[in-house]
């Protein structure tokens, strides 16, 4: 058992088309999504003199695309199939990842990562023997926030 530290207990996810924000929940989200967060450039900022050590600072960041798999849902109207027509339409639609506080499955409150962002991978997969599913990436457009611990949004 971890000590000092939390257990998984899944996470949830959302889109928005438009703001004010009125989230559609994605539903059967298997596995670990890849959560969005910034990782910065590595700039030397270094200056020959009496000291032969370098000096960095971060730059610019990029942001990790959000990736998930969900269980697949391809009928008619269903949320997966909207997700397609996003990749297909490339709009600019706001994604949400809301991670449980604690490791309850009864929580209720989340941290929040949000983000506007463009459907760049919409992937079946149809094993002969095993569950279909589909591979999700969202490529980061902007409006990249976190929040603090609070009620889902996502029901």
């Amino acid at each position: 058992m971890p000590s000092g530290g939390q257990l998984g207990s899944g996470v949830k996810l959302g889109y928005a088309t438009a703001s004010p924000h009125v989230w559609v929940t994605i539903p059967q989200v298997l596995g670990e999504p890849t959560i969005p967060a910034i990782e910065r450039d590595r700039v030397d900022v270094s200056v020959h003199g009496t000291q032969s050590l370098r000096s960095y600072i971060p730059g610019l960041g990029d942001v990790a695309d959000l990736e998930f798999e969900v269980l697949a849902n391809l009928d008619v109207g269903g949320v997966h199939l909207a997700l397609q027509a996003l990749e297909r339409s490339q709009a600019s639609t706001y994604f949400r990842v809301e991670i449980p506080v604690t490791a309850d499955l009864a929580t209720t409150t989340y941290f929040a990562v949000q983000m506007l962002g463009r459907v760049s991978r919409w992937r079946p997969k149809t094993p002969i023997d095993g569950a279909k599913t589909i591979e999700i990436a969202v490529q980061f457009e902007g409006s990249y926030q976190t929040q603090e611990p609070m009620a889902t949004v996502l029901i």
